[in-house]
């Protein structure tokens, strides 16, 4: 059964939330599996993730204003599960204390994203580079689109291969997040160069939407 995760995006200056990132997991009997364990009908995920996290108004319990959702290639690419998604996407904006963030993925061919992309920004939600490095995401599609978030791997972090990106980043006023931090070295690596946005198991780990929703109300 799927149940989205939330995820704490934290400042390393402050020790504050900052945000949360919606994932998609599966409940099977006493497991909880991930993307990569099972076999997600991505088309109808997507659409679901958002209407289970609008029907539980979780929103009621954060104490943040930014929610990071991904989109996959599967929904962008099928016109009418397109069309549902920004239905829904629209409908769990209007909960929102704050900005709905979609993250592009590296899965999401350029044709495709062009072909999306201005229909996504109309609805007035933030726009996110998801795994820079990885797959399509790359410093071209970083540079032709006008971002306002970029998400880095922290193990590529700190062997400085993504510095060129984190630059132009900075100077574009694109709010850079660092992923997958898992360390001490990893953190303090990151906020080293300027990164106070920060995600990863160091942190915390990902909440099923349903203890999040309990904990929250005990």
């Amino acid at each position: 059964m799927l149940v989205p995760a939330l995820q704490k995006i934290m400042s390393a200056d402050n020790g504050q939330v900052v945000g949360y990132e919606a994932l998609a997991r599966w409940t099977d009997l006493d497991k909880t599996l991930t993307p990569s364990e099972c076999i997600p009908n991505w088309k109808r995920t997507d659409i679901e993730m958002m209407s289970m996290l609008t029907d539980c108004e979780f929103h009621k319990s954060i104490d943040t204003n930014f929610l990071f959702i991904n989109v996959s290639p599967h929904t962008l690419a099928c016109a009418k599960s397109f069309e549902l998604w920004l239905d829904a996407l629209g409908e769990l904006s209007k909960q929102l204390p704050g900005q709905c963030v979609v993250e592009i993925t590296e899965q999401v061919p350029d044709a495709l994203l062009k072909a999306r992309w201005k229909t996504i920004q109309s609805q007035k939600v933030g726009l996110a580079l998801d795994d820079f490095g990885d797959g399509h995401s790359q410093f071209s599609r970083l540079h032709r689109h006008d971002w306002d978030y970029c998400k880095f791997n922290a193990v590529r972090l700190s062997n400085l291969m993504d510095a060129g990106a984190l630059v132009y980043c900075q100077n574009s006023g694109i709010r850079t997040i660092v992923e997958r931090v898992e360390t001490e070295h990893q953190r303090y690596m990151a906020q080293l160069v300027g990164m106070e946005w920060q995600q990863g198991f160091y942190y915390n780990e990902p909440t099923l939407i349903t203890e999040f929703m309990e904990a929250a109300q005990a």
